[in-house]
């Protein structure tokens, strides 16, 4: 499975809705470099109907946009752990007195399994 594009990646608020661009990881042999793109269209515009919805969208642009960054900070802060406490160390305590408590470094390894699709390797 391919990496992803590294970040920076941008957001922002098109006519009818939000567009995130990223570049590529992959060189293009051609004359173009190539762009990938996330666009979609809500039919929302600032200052028209609920603003609560246009807030929402564009909170979730500039989230997805930066994707790459958090990535590479959890990766960075469960190094951290992993070095303070021992390669997979964690303080899981999941029996229901404990009311099902994960701890972060066990959510830390599962968002990056599913960013990276080795949800398997959780």
């Amino acid at each position: 499975m391919s990496e992803h594009t590294q970040g920076p990646w941008e957001a922002t608020a098109t006519e009818w809705g939000h567009e995130i661009r990223m570049g590529s990881a992959i060189t293009s042999p051609g004359f173009y470099s190539p762009q990938h793109r996330i666009e979609w269209e809500h039919g929302l515009e600032p200052g028209e109907g609920d603003e609560r919805q246009w807030e929402e969208a564009d909170a979730n642009a500039r989230l997805v946009a930066a994707a790459p960054e958090l990535l590479d900070a959890l990766r960075g802060m469960l190094s951290d752990h992993n070095d303070d406490h021992g390669e997979g160390a964690c303080d899981c305590r999941p029996e229901p007195e404990n009311f099902g408590h994960v701890c972060n470094a066990c959510l830390a390894r599962a968002a990056i399994a599913k960013a990276t699709g080795n949800e398997e390797q959780v």
